[in-house]
């Protein structure tokens, strides 16, 4: 690993490296983002089964991947989860349809559509869209989309992005329709569906 502009530079090898992952990645309690060019599907899956979380940034003019080991991570219990009245009533009231994988491209184009500023662009976004039919025959992971739409109109009103490793799914970035007047149940109802998504 070579330092390079307060973040290290991080390489395939490094992250198969077991001494450099346990002992210079693990614990450190410093630093913990690094950088790459690398755009691989195997580096990115092998980035998320070592605990990485990925987005992207732009340094000096060069586009880059960008892998933090948080320091902090939080845990959902799905067995644990408590869903509020409201939520239940928003649920009954059955004028949604909750989808996985079915709408995938349309999620991540209205990402770019409400975060005008984000990291799910250029080969981050292309590196998104070739992972969801990507198999590997060592690591179980699967990238997911989760979808809520209108009942009526099929219209996608919220989405999220994440992927599932194991059991453990991973909430990497959604969105929510400003315009419709349940927005802020929106995402939890996601997170409800997200448990689902295997």
């Amino acid at each position: 690993m070579s330092k390079q502009n307060l973040v290290y530079y991080l390489t395939f090898e490094d992250i198969q490296n077991r001494n450099i992952l346990y002992n210079s990645i693990y614990m450190n309690e410093k630093t913990n983002y690094y950088i790459s060019e690398d755009f691989s599907e195997n580096f990115y899956i092998y980035l998320a089964y070592y605990g990485f979380i990925c987005t992207s940034t732009s340094l000096q003019n060069k586009f880059y991947l960008l892998a933090e080991m948080q320091f902090e991570y939080a845990i959902l219990d799905f067995k644990d989860l408590h869903i509020s009245k409201k939520i239940a009533q928003l649920i009954k009231k059955d004028e949604f349809t909750f989808s996985i994988n079915t709408k995938f491209e349309e999620v991540i184009n209205k990402l770019e559509e409400y975060h005008k500023t984000n990291w799910v662009e250029d080969k981050y976004k292309n590196l998104l869209l070739s992972l969801k039919d990507y198999k590997t025959s060592n690591i179980d992971f699967k990238i997911i989309s989760v979808e809520l739409s209108d009942k009526n109109t099929n219209e996608l009103i919220a989405g999220e992005i994440g992927y599932k490793i194991g059991s453990t799914y991973t909430s990497l970035t959604g969105f929510s329709s400003k315009e419709k007047k349940y927005n802020k149940y929106l995402l939890k109802i996601n997170v409800i569906i997200s448990s689902k998504a295997s």
